[in-house]
């Protein structure tokens, strides 16, 4: 049964999370887990380098009591947190394991959940692994772990030869291997081993560690997000000063805006951050939505550099959202990509840069060699997943430069078809509802009630219950409405095929979630929201062929978008 519950993270600061068992100290007890007969290295020192040997799979074995385990599982922002305009800080809880790490064992180590929306999950939790137990610095090897479940990477080749390449184009990036992880005897897969971006990385790569570290996370740097950009290092000072510079800068006029930012970002680095991001098609990254980067602010040269992270979505180019054109030469949807393409010299510039790089990077049967070699020393790589990895390794370097050859797209291009809608609209609405059907069939009914842009809907929806194609470890509930004769609700709700039996799900992250959208008749898809922060209760269900699925669901629309003006003849 959950129990809610008012914890204190690490940073002292209470927070409510949902747990499968109360709030307890036992979990800080490092005895309850240790296996008897076992040799412990010493508190002082942690694993070697030697993990991140790209040629091999270290094995990573964690125990600590099942209680701790499912608390850990579960922890986590709720989708209504996830969603809001300023995110507030959340510090996962720390639980105390024991550690194998290839046959070495390590008592006491702190282990939490880590991830923001997209890699959270309850049955493959993305962990951080704290080997210095309790504050105790250590002397020797390797302070943390960062193990990364890769939930929207079957192939398990995307970050390490994403980071290889970053690394390969002269920018600061993460060491990158892989692991095999398992907890308390059960098997979780392999996990893409990333080094934790902290002082010991920025010490391989600046001479100066004591700079202003920053993580954004769906953050930019305008007056809407920027607050949202979270700094991790230095964070008793807090002083954010020299991000606001940055901000700043951006509001100057395209005139002054080079000679405002060449003192405070390192422009040339920064271009080929851009044209690396923009050649591994990573259009989930900086360049393009503002994600998954952190800066570094180098007390040395007073300038800002970026540094790659989230790269799981690389080598995959376009967005599964498109809200704007693709062009696979150019991803500038941030504030500062998009300022400086649009000045006819600094786009020259990245376009030059992002020629030469793929000129000197990317070496086709080089990259289909690393890629065989990862799927050699992983079992699990999903097939359909690695050949779709190796088939834009085959193809995207020419494509870019045909595209390149080209004129470049105008800045006009790249802005959105349609203008911004209102956020008037945007906000948190009730959805409920029940279904019933077979499993791989056609013939799903649903009653469900919905309220969009602050207005009640409801009606009989039809759906299917099938495996999500994009990823088959999901059970995908697809629901169609249609609104009028040119528009159409989509409503999909995911499960993890495992858990498709009878029970209550809570919605989580994006692993039990689900998303609302608009179709229109020539099949374009605007996402309006994603749902969470509720529950999914499955009365009757089955995996097999034409197995009854029947149940029902109680959440909330966390809106994102409006729906815009209804047509002619719409339904209420």
């Amino acid at each position: 049964m959950h129990s809610w519950g008012l914890c204190r993270g690490s940073s002292g600061v209470s927070v409510v999370f949902v747990l499968l068992v109360a709030c307890s100290n036992a979990s800080k007890d490092p005895s309850t887990s240790t296996p008897a007969g076992t040799d412990v290295v010493a508190p002082s020192q942690g694993p070697s380098d030697a993990i991140y040997d790209a040629a091999r799979r270290t094995q990573i074995e964690i125990e600590l009591s099942p209680a701790d385990w499912d608390g850990l599982r579960y922890d986590g922002r709720s989708m209504a947190q996830q969603t809001a305009e300023i995110v507030p800080d959340y510090d996962y809880r720390e639980y105390l394991a024991t550690v194998r790490v290839d046959g070495v064992v390590y008592a006491g180590v702190e282990v939490q959940k880590k991830g923001f929306l997209g890699s959270m999950s309850v049955l493959r939790p993305s962990l951080r692994l704290d080997f210095e137990r309790g504050g105790v610095e250590i002397e020797s090897g390797l302070r943390r772990l960062t193990l990364n479940a890769a939930l929207q990477d079957r192939s398990h080749a995307r970050e390490c030869m994403a980071f290889a390449l970053f690394a390969r184009a002269g920018l600061p990036a993460p060491r990158c291997s892989l692991a095999r992880v398992s907890v308390n005897g059960l098997s979780l897969g392999t996990y893409t081993n990333v080094e934790p971006i902290r002082k010991p990385m920025l010490g391989r790569h600046f001479s100066d560690d004591e700079g202003n570290l920053y993580e954004g996370s769906l953050a930019d740097f305008d007056d809407e997000s920027w607050e949202r950009i979270e700094l991790e290092t230095n964070a008793l000072s807090n002083d954010r000063a020299d991000l606001l510079r940055l901000v700043n800068a951006l509001k100057v006029s395209d005139e002054e805006l080079v000679n405002t930012l060449e003192p405070l970002l390192d422009l040339d680095r920064f271009r080929t951050f851009w044209a690396v991001e923009t050649l591994i098609g990573h259009w989930d990254g900086y360049a393009d939505v503002a994600n998954n980067y952190y800066l570094y602010h180098d007390p040395v040269t007073d300038r800002f550099v970026f540094l790659p992270w989230g790269v799981d979505q690389a080598f995959t180019g376009q967005r599964p959202f498109a809200t704007r054109p693709y062009y696979p030469t150019v991803y500038a949807g941030a504030t500062l990509t998009r300022r400086l393409y649009a000045l006819p010299e600094q786009r020259e510039l990245f376009r030059r840069r992002l020629a030469e790089l793929n000129d000197e990077l990317w070496d086709v049967p080089a990259l289909l060699e690393q890629s065989a070699r990862i799927a050699r020393i992983v079992p699990d790589v999903d097939p359909e997943a690695l050949a779709a990895h190796d088939e834009f390794l085959r193809t995207h370097g020419e494509a870019l430069r045909l595209a390149l050859g080209e004129p470049a797209p105008e800045p006009a291009a790249l802005e959105p078809v349609a203008p911004a809608p209102p956020r008037s609209c945007v906000g948190s609405r009730p959805v409920a509802g029940e279904f019933s059907g077979t499993w791989h069939g056609q013939d799903a009914a649903f009653a469900v009630e919905l309220n969009i842009d602050g207005t009640p809907r409801s009606g009989d929806f039809s759906g299917t219950f099938d495996r999500d194609t994009a990823n088959p470890r999901l059970a995908t509930f697809t629901v169609f409405s249609s609104l009028d004769e040119t528009r159409g609700l989509l409503l999909l709700l995911n499960l993890p095929e495992q858990l498709l039996r009878p029970g209550a799900y809570p919605f989580h992250g994006f692993e039990t979630s689900g998303l609302l959208g608009l179709t229109d008749a020539g099949g374009a898809f605007t996402l309006l929201g994603f749902i969470g922060d509720g529950e999914l209760e499955l009365t009757r269900a089955g995996s097999t062929e034409g197995a009854p699925v029947e149940g029902r669901f109680d959440a909330r629309l966390y809106q994102i978008a409006c729906m815009g003006p209804a047509s002619p003849g719409s339904k209420p």
